[in-house]
């Protein structure tokens, strides 16, 4: 089991995003899941499944969201109209809904693409109630 030094004033004024994280990387801790990598598990993923449409300056889903999701950065930066991820919620993040096909009909994927398998949609999961890190 891995070891958690916590500091309690260092949480004074902290936003609530870093919180999350927090909390989020001592529930994975407690689970000794094994930590999901933004580098080598999820942005592959994205590459994959998402940039075509998601790449500045000329991808679809870039130009009528503003989402971008070449970069970390942009992950979290979100579209125009909402984040994309919390940290530590995967069941409220968009990214994750519209992995797993549960987002409203206005987010989701588009209908030619096929859906996310199971297996890639659980690592985004993972990756996100883990603390959606960058490494």
């Amino acid at each position: 089991m891995r070891r958690l030094i916590l500091r309690p004033r260092a949480l004074i004024g902290s936003t609530p995003f870093a919180v999350a994280a927090l909390v989020a990387a001592m529930l994975a801790a407690c689970r000794d899941e094994p930590a999901v990598s933004y580098t080598w598990d999820v942005y592959p993923i994205l590459q994959q499944r998402c940039l075509p449409c998601h790449s500045p300056p000329d991808g679809h889903g870039f130009r009528m969201t503003g989402l971008d999701l070449e970069s970390y950065e942009g992950l979290l930066r979100g579209s125009y109209y909402t984040r994309t991820l919390i940290p530590g919620d995967s069941r409220h993040s968009l990214l994750n809904m519209v992995a797993e096909g549960r987002a409203y009909p206005g987010a989701r994927m588009h209908t030619t693409k096929k859906p996310m398998p199971p297996e890639e949609a659980d690592i985004l999961r993972r990756w996100v109630d883990q603390g959606a890190h960058q490494d």
